[in-house]
């Protein structure tokens, strides 16, 4: 990260990975998410983001489950580890969870924002 930095990029570097099915996109997030992942920069839970159909889904009809809580909570705990200011957090806060899903999926590499 610092030598990325250091050659002027603003932005970090960003890493999709795309699955076939939800359960190996499940075991995806648990092999970076539990630090199993050969490079220490895979492992940072608070900038981790698993968006397979289903959890897309939930969000989108607004499902209450306690899963979606759980996952509600992460998206703000990405909010809330985003070098961007109080002002922008503050917005991010404000969104119902499907658009903050929204909000953090489409700006995934922007300068400034919590994708």
């Amino acid at each position: 990260m610092k030598q990325w930095r250091d050659e002027g990029h603003v932005s970090p570097p960003v890493m999709l990975t795309v699955c076939n099915r939800t359960e190996t996109a499940a075991r995806i997030e648990h092999y970076f998410g539990k630090g199993d992942a050969h490079w220490a920069e895979l492992h940072v839970p608070a900038r981790t983001l698993r968006v397979d159909s289903k959890v897309l889904e939930k969000a989108e009809v607004g499902e209450s489950a306690s899963a979606d809580r759980d996952y509600e909570a992460k998206l703000k705990e990405i909010v809330e580890s985003a070098a961007i200011p109080e002002t922008r957090k503050a917005g991010l806060r404000e969104m119902k969870k499907e658009d903050l899903l929204r909000a953090i999926v489409d700006n995934v590499g922007k300068r400034g924002t919590a994708g």
